[in-house]
């Protein structure tokens, strides 16, 4: 069975809850300095709806533009949402942070390693050919473990950063709607709210409506709300809904992404996670 929709990641982004600031995020800081190289380490749970609990890292350097990358990527994307027929595309927010255009491939050491605490969780090694890759030793992990997450990148084009901390964020629990119900324009979800104190999060909702006469084709719909626990379509994604012929729909998954930026040498290192549930029980994907 095809799943492939969003499936973000191997895209297709510590796990003890930390203190709460004011407001669904902190304020934004000052305007960064321009930078010149971007690197993205990210760390995708996947549980639910007959996947086995797995977990993915992947990591990508690159140099980019003179530029400014944005401490909160999720920021001018926020309370918006993606509408698609195309299964295999994937929303703009989830690309490049702050919608920064990758260009070569920098080469950032022989092993990125991610600690779980003080054990080593999982190690990308760098894979030489005409540009430099990074592929996860172990292809087997399971879920996130609850202790804090931190990576060490040992540096060569890209610089060094080491024991770098990614956010600590729970798992996601939708209070509304169930997973039974249908998703219509009009549904209204809610979440316990979550504001890290050291980065910035977001929730991603996706649902999907199949043709049951043509179950290949369908309505893709993927948000990027605030994490402030309640979230209902925008006007106009209910008009792109309507124009689309989504009446009513089923979930596809949700999850809590978070991320925060370490800086050095005109470098920036993004570090990301993504606790995504799949809900979806159909067989037309």
């Amino acid at each position: 069975m095809k799943r492939s929709f969003f499936l973000l990641l191997p895209l297709a982004l510590l796990l003890t809850a930390c203190p709460a600031a004011e407001g669904p995020n902190p304020p934004e800081p000052p305007e960064p300095e321009t930078i010149t190289q971007l690197g993205r380490v990210q760390l995708v749970e996947t549980t639910g709806a007959g996947f086995p609990e797995s977990t993915s890292a992947v990591a990508s350097f690159n140099e980019v533009p003179d530029v400014r990358a944005p401490d909160n990527p999720f920021a001018s994307s926020l309370d918006t949402c993606f509408i698609t027929q195309d299964r295999d595309a994937n929303p703009p927010f989830l690309g490049s942070p702050g919608g920064v255009i990758p260009g070569r491939d920098l080469d950032a050491g022989e092993a990125i390693t991610v600690f779980a605490g003080e054990q080593t969780l999982t190690t990308l090694r760098r894979e030489d050919g005409d540009d430099p890759f990074y592929l996860q030793d172990d292809q087997s992990l399971g879920a996130l473990p609850e202790v804090p997450l931190s990576v060490s990148v040992p540096g060569a084009e890209f610089p060094a950063f080491e024991r770098a901390s990614f956010v600590g964020a729970p798992r996601l629990a939708l209070g509304a709607p169930e997973a039974s119900e249908p998703i219509t324009p009009e549904s209204t979800f809610t979440w316990t709210p979550f504001t890290p104190a050291d980065g910035y999060s977001a929730v991603f909702l996706s649902a999907v409506q199949l043709d049951p006469e043509a179950p290949e084709n369908g309505v893709f719909l993927a948000c990027l709300a605030s994490n402030d626990g309640t979230f209902a379509f925008p006007e106009a994604t209910k008009a792109e809904l309507e124009a689309a012929g989504f009446v009513g729909g089923e979930l596809f998954a949700v999850g809590r992404f978070t991320s925060r930026v370490e800086r050095a040498e005109g470098a920036a290192l993004y570090l990301q996670t993504l606790r995504q549930e799949v809900l979806f029980t159909g067989s037309g994907l």
